[in-house]
This record gives C-alpha cells, structure tokens and sequence, in this order.
C-alpha cells in the first residue's frame, strides 16, 4: 500500500437534483473516503443560460463539513453542451454567480456531445478562468478517443463533430487553465487494448501524456499528470459490463503507473455514487486503498513497523541555498564585477583554483573583504578545483603530486578559514581510481566542520544496459557511468554530489523539460523504473543535488538544457510525491543570476518557503536571527517534514598568479 497522499483525487459523480437531468440517488450515498463530488447535471439553454434546478444545499454544506470538494457539473448526453461554448459571454457569468451563491468549489464540463469547435471549448475555459477567483477550479471530463494517436488533429474553428482528438488543442492552449481532467477509460475501444484491462488504461495514460514510446502524437504538449483523473464505472449497472474493472485491476494501474514507471497519479472518478453504494462501495474502496486515502484493514503497518518510516517519521535536511559566482579573472569564468550573490545564498564556493605542475596550486589574490562580508552574512565560503582549472592528470602522475595537492588545498583553506573543497571533475581520460585516490586523501583531512563536495556531469550515471561500466583502472574517455565504480568503493568519501543537467542529454528524454529533470535523479538514486544499475545503492537523497542554469544566457550557446522556474516546480512536485527528494539545486552562476532578475534562484527560494535567512552555526545563541527556519519549509517534504533544499553554488573565479 502506498502511503497516504493529501493531493490524491477520488471523486464521485452524485445524480440527485432535477430527475431529469441523471437522478438516481435519492439520499446521500457517497462513499466516506472520496475526495470529491461532482453535482450532474447542469445544464444549459440555446441562448447560454446556465440551469441549474434546485441544489442540494443542505448536502453541501454536509460535504464541506467532512472537507470535500464539490463541483457543478454541466453535460452528459442528453445537453447539448455546445450552446454553452458558443455564447461564453452569457453563460460564463452565471456559472462564477452560481459556484459563490452556492459555495460550490469548482465547476466540471463534461463533454459528451461533440457539436462545438476546439476553438470555442478554449474560449470558454480561458474566460471561466479569467472570471473566477482563484480557489474555484475547473475540469473537463471526456472520452478518452478525445486524445488518440494516428488520427488527424481537427482545425481549431472547424466543427468535426467528432470526439477524436477534440482535447489535443484544448491542452495545448488550455491546459494551463484547467485543474482537472477525467478521462473515462469506457464507452470506447482503444487501439484493440483489452476493454477493463490495466494495459487499456496504461496505455490511454500514457498518450494523453504525449508520453507513451510507441504512440507519439505530433506537436501535442500532453497533459500534466497531476492533473490527469482516471474515470471508471463503479458497477456493470454503471455501464458497459466489459468496461468494469475488478478490484485488483484498480490496484494494478496503481502499482503499474506510479509505483513501477513512477508517474505522480492524481486518482480516479467513479461513475456514479448510486450504483457505487448499491455495489457496497466496492470500486471506490479499492480505489482510496489503492492511492493512500483509507487503510487496508488486512495490511495496516504500525508506525516504524518493518524498518518502514511511521507517520511523521522522515528526514529533516540542514537549510542549504548556495549561487555560483564568478568573478575576478574572464579567463576563467568571470564576468561579475562587484557581490552579486543572491540573498538567499547560504554558501558561496570560490571557483577556480589552478592546477599546475608537479600537483602543485596555483591561486591570484584571495577576495578576502568579499569573504568576510560573506561571513558576516553567516554564509559559508568554499573554494573549487575544476572547469578550466587545468589537468587533472598532473595529480595523478606521481604519489607525491596528489601529496602536495591535498597538503596545498587544506593549507588554502585554513589559512582563509574557508568552509570546504568542491572538486568539479570533468576529465575523463583519468581513471576512476584516479578520482577515488583523490577523495580518499581528501576527505579525512578536512575538519568536522568542513564539507567536501564532489561536481560531476550527469551520464557518469546512466542507468542503460548498454551504458558500460568501467573498471577501476580503465582509461577511457567515455564519460558513461564514470562514477558507478567510485561509488562501489567509497560511497562515504564526498558530503555532497552535484549533477550537472545540461551539456549532456539523459535517456532520451528532451533537455530542460521536467522528465529530464524526474528521470536524471531517478537515475542517481537508482530507483529508474526501466533499468538499475547492479550494485549500485545509489546516492543517498541527503547528498544529491541538481546543477542548473540561472538563464539561458549562461549555458554557453547551450540555451535548450535551461529549465525555467515553472518546469522545476513540477518537476520536484512529481519527485516529491514519490519521495524521491534531494538535497537542492546549484545554480551557475551569480551574473547570469542577477541579469535575469534572480528570477530561478528567488523563485526556487519562495516555493521552499524558504526566506533570505541567516544561518548560524549556534541559531539557539543566536538572539537576533528572525528568520529561523523551522524545519517545516522545505519543498520536497511538505507535510511530510522532509526539508528539501535549494542548492545554489557561487563559485567565484579569480586571476591567479
């Protein structure tokens, strides 16, 4: 059983108002643990106004006592649904006077006749959008051929008066607007997919998504999972008795969609609560059991039972929100003139320092008033090897030259009581031994209160069967899986582990979406659904971080890997809600930061609820600290508690000597 989830969506469609319309119930029959119901029908006349019949406020008001949503629903067969969509000007108006007259949470077009151009759907949901406040949603319910591969796409002011492909426009240009869409897994083959079947809704999931291997739709964004509602019937009363899922079929869209190939599943709509109490709530028990809403009797797991974590047991992550800056030196990364960390940063790493003969460091002037001013701001200051640093292989040509590597890099460190070492290691042509020797002299020379972080690019894990692994002492320049057998050997010799996303493309997936985001760090926890890598443990979620590009500017003409605030959040949204979480995000760097705004860096800070804060290492001593983080911030743990956090390195690059 998966765990409880406070943004699962088990709604219900209730036909007990105007027995023209759909009545069947005739007392509240509405199973305890759904989520939601939805009111059917309303519905509509030829000039767009909007009838409603009488509403049972007494129920509603019932509903919101037990903290259920209520929707008004207009559609089904017998309305013809187009007369909304064609006069939105009249029929927008009454249905925002409706939902506030009667305190109902959002409103639910279900389309089942197809008399309407696309055009005219979008128009009617971007003004309902427009015209409702904020806290009423919108959802469309519909067939699921109403987003099909292999069938042309009908023009967006052309009347096919057809289902096929009606929604693919409608979410192109519309998606942004709704909250919700249900899609009735019944009342329609599906490329000869067995009726009932998990393969049958996997299968339409996956397309509407835009997301499915072997059915690709051209030019089509796909719905965002979050959003996307499994409808089925609650009984062969219901409906189609072929469309009728068993119990355990309910349970295995589950596994198979969220547990296996890792989709953030939003839940299901039953048809409908009358003939779902008359089969004794079967349908929509197994469906709450099955997304977390009630508890298995037969499979209740005390709290800690088994090593699992019990309800309020989960990590809590140490607040760390870091921004690259480069400054001093152009011929190395340099373009900042003056501080332009952001004032969410907690740490500020100081990039490069140059790799000379015999293993030796070279460094320019230390920016030793920016360093102070850091710490005053209770910042942390490190300091990188890496990019153009030099060649590595300098290090590792003699015993002696890692020696006086490490020996020099401690001394730099104390001498300006800096905070750590990130080793940004790029160069291929070593080995993986070579790495592993480093971190191994390194590390235990740093103090308790030091860290050691350890930059690498993404496919140095790859979880493809045909993505060798290197031996320990192969020298290859092929970057694949790099870091696998390092981490075989000393999973303990680095604090943190920044992946960077862009340079490298990551399964197939297209750069800078949020699956590039999702499937990289499945890919580094191991936990990817198609492949994991033999034995490998994965890094742990409290080490691993994400390495982003604060503009599109700042890729070096590699503009398509920048991922943009509202992709993120998705991206770590869905993460979340598998318990995927990580230590943060790095962002390079600090100009390209500030020439766009701050506008990644304070975007990522606001949706951890994180606010510019100043961290001590003694917050209990420190009196004047009001914005202590109480642990309950972080993005990624939400409820949860699990203090997510937003990495933002600032390296800062100086002239050396």
């Amino acid at each position: 059983m998966i765990s409880t989830q406070d943004n699962k969506f088990l709604s219900l469609y209730y036909c007990d108002f105007e027995g023209s319309f759909c009545g069947a119930s005739s007392e509240n029959e509405i199973y305890p643990d759904s989520t939601h119901i939805f009111l059917a029908y309303a519905s509509v006349d030829a000039s767009g106004n909007l009838l409603t019949g009488q509403l049972p406020s007494e129920k509603i008001q019932n509903w919101h006592n037990d903290n259920k949503k209520v929707f008004l629903t207009l559609g089904g067969s017998t309305t013809t649904i187009s007369d909304a969509f064609n006069n939105p000007e009249t029929f927008v108006p009454q249905v925002v006077s409706a939902l506030e007259e009667n305190e109902i949470d959002g409103f639910d077009f279900q389309i089942a006749t197809f008399d309407q151009t696309t055009q005219s759907i979008i128009d009617t949901i971007k003004l309902l959008r427009e015209k409702l406040p904020n806290d009423k949603k919108i959802s469309i319910t519909t067939q699921n051929i109403a987003v099909y591969p292999n069938v042309a796409v009908p023009e967006k002011n052309v009347n096919s008066q057809t289902a096929w492909n009606i929604m693919v426009p409608v979410i192109n240009e519309a998606g942004e607007d709704l909250d919700f869409v249900q899609v009735q897994m019944y009342n329609n083959a599906y490329l000869g997919y067995e009726r009932g079947s998990s393969a049958y809704v996997e299968t339409v999931y996956q397309i509407w998504l835009n997301q499915h291997p072997n059915y690709p739709i051209q030019n089509f964004n796909g719905l965002e999972e979050e959003k996307l509602v499994v409808a089925i019937l609650a009984s062969e009363e219901a409906g189609n008795s072929q469309d009728v899922m068993e119990t355990e079929t309910v349970h295995e869209i589950v596994e198979n969609l969220e547990n296996q190939k890792m989709y953030a599943f939003a839940g299901f709509n039953i048809w409908n609560a009358h003939w779902d109490a008359d089969a004794e709530h079967e349908i929509s028990t197994a469906a709450a059991i099955a997304l977390g809403i009630a508890e298995d009797e037969n499979d209740i797991i005390e709290d800690g039972e088994d090593g699992e974590l019990g309800d309020g047991e989960w990590r809590e992550y140490t607040d760390f929100v870091s921004v690259y800056y480069c400054g001093f030196d152009d011929e190395f990364c340099g373009q900042s003139r003056y501080n332009d960390v952001s004032n969410d940063a907690s740490h500020v790493i100081l990039a490069y320092v140059n790799i000379a003969v015999d293993g030796e460091i070279e460094h320019g002037t230390m920016p030793t008033k920016l360093i102070n001013f850091w710490k005053q701001e209770n910042k942390k200051v490190l300091i990188s090897v890496g990019g153009r640093s030099g060649d590595w292989s300098q290090i590792f040509t003699a015993e002696s030259h890692l020696t006086t590597f490490v020996t020099q890099m401690i001394a730099l460190i104390n001498e300006y009581n800096l905070d750590g070492i990130d080793l940004q290691f790029r160069q291929y042509e070593n080995t993986p031994a070579n790495l592993l020797s480093l971190l191994q002299a390194l590390k235990p020379q740093l103090s308790e209160n030091q860290i050691l972080i350890l930059s690498m690019d993404n496919v140095t894990v790859y979880p493809d069967p045909t993505a060798k692994i290197p031996e320990m002492n192969e020298k290859d320049s092929n970057s694949w899986n790099f870091f696998v057998p390092v981490f075989r050997k000393c999973p303990d010799c680095f604090d943190i582990l920044q992946v960077s996303v862009y340079q490298n493309d990551y399964l197939q997936t297209e750069n800078g979406s949020k699956n590039f985001l999702i499937q990289t760090v499945r890919g580094w926890l191991n936990q990817h659904p198609d492949y994991k890598i033999p034995d490998f443990s994965g890094v742990p979620q409290n080490k691993l971080v994400l390495s982003l590009l604060a503009s599109e500017s700042a890729g070096e003409n590699l503009p398509e890997y920048f991922v943009n605030v509202n992709t993120i959040t998705k991206a770590f949204q869905t993460l979340k809600n598998h318990q995927q979480e990580i230590k943060g995000i790095n962002l390079w760097n600090s100009f390209f930061d500030k020439k766009n705004d701050f506008a990644i860096s304070e975007a990522a800070a606001d949706f951890l609820n994180l606010e510019a804060q100043e961290i001590s290492e003694d917050e209990s001593e420190n009196e004047d600290d009001e914005n202590e983080n109480d642990g309950n911030d972080s993005v990624f743990a939400g409820k949860l508690n699990a203090n997510l956090i937003l990495l933002v390195l600032v390296l800062a690059v100086y002239a050396f000597i």
